[in-house]
């Protein structure tokens, strides 16, 4: 996979994402989705994405995987701003229907933002994870062949320059 299709599959996986979250939203705020669907549809959208950076990641050392990470806590904070977003479009809507704000009303929106909450806790784990997968990653390529090659010259080198003491040492 080249790098521009590494980052195209990213942009799309990354833009679907945001369409679930918008939608996600529109549905928990109509009442199509149940109480925590919008967490549920939300942290399985992050976890996709975090999926989808590792193979990408993968598949392609030349994509940068702190974007990735970055992607995602981004995700998390649009969670959350549509989360509110929604705790307050039911909110007015509740109170223009009923002109009397009842517990169960608070309750209502209270819910919908702490779900939005949640997403927006669970991406930086995520992320977390992505950078860590980068640094694996960082550190098997500093192991490669070239450092081999150093490694043995460092040897080399090292024998070499005790052969040199040893033989100096023995002229004195």
């Amino acid at each position: 996979m080249t790098v521009a299709a590494a980052f195209r599959t990213w942009i799309v996986a990354s833009g679907l994402g945001v369409i679930s979250v918008v939608v996600a939203s529109l549905w928990r705020t109509s009442g199509v989705l149940p109480q925590y669907g919008f967490t549920l549809l939300t942290v399985a959208a992050a976890c996709t994405l975090t999926l989808v950076a590792f193979a990408v990641g993968r598949n392609t050392r030349q994509f940068n995987l702190t974007v990735a990470a970055e992607t995602l806590v981004a995700f998390g904070v649009l969670s959350l701003v549509v989360g509110l977003g929604s705790a307050i479009l039911l909110a007015v809507s509740r109170f223009q229907s009923t002109k009397v704000i009842a517990i169960e009303d608070l309750s209502a929106v209270t819910t919908v933002f702490i779900e939005g909450l949640f997403t927006a806790a669970v991406c930086p784990m995520l992320a977390m994870l992505i950078r860590i997968r980068e640094a694996q990653l960082r550190i098997v390529e500093a192991g490669g062949p070239e450092m081999d090659a150093a490694a043995r010259a460092a040897d080399t080198l090292t024998n070499q320059l005790k052969t040199v003491t040893t033989h100096l040492a023995a002229l004195v």
